[in-house]
């Protein structure tokens, strides 16, 4: 009696080990259908943007997607340096941008965008000291 009890007890863990294993290939398979899925969307964006002559540029705190996507040519922008910046603190309990957050992205992809030279000349801001008039 004893040994038939350890046996059920040893197939139920059998089974809910097998249930696991099942689960967890499930989960990479839907993981991996979620990522080809993105990638698609974004090489469908990229080659929509070149379509109209647009530069398409992608912008991520992922730093697995910003390799995959740079290695399939596209332009790619990874935040994660510029919103760990000290000074981007979130308030407790926060879970999107507040302006510090906002300030620091913005700033991020405007450098990235004039160093790739995607701003027109004429847009940007100059900020060279004006030249005193001549007396």
């Amino acid at each position: 009696m004893i040994f038939q009890k350890l046996r059920i007890v040893h197939l139920f863990e059998k089974d809910l080990q097998n249930r696991r294993a099942t689960k967890d290939k499930e989960n990479a398979e839907f993981q991996r259908e979620m990522i080809e899925l993105g990638d698609a969307l974004i090489m469908a964006m990229n080659k929509e943007s070149q379509r109209h002559g647009a530069e398409f540029l992608l912008v991520t705190q992922m730093p697995w997607l910003h390799e995959r996507m740079v290695k399939r040519g596209v332009r790619s922008l990874d935040v994660r340096s510029a919103l760990n910046d000290p000074t981007f603190k979130l308030p407790r309990g926060l879970s999107h941008l507040n302006e510090y957050g906002n300030h620091a992205l913005a700033s991020a992809i405007a450098g990235f965008l004039q160093q790739e030279g995607l701003i027109p000349a004429r847009h940007l801001m100059s900020f060279a000291p004006q030249a005193e008039p001549a007396e």
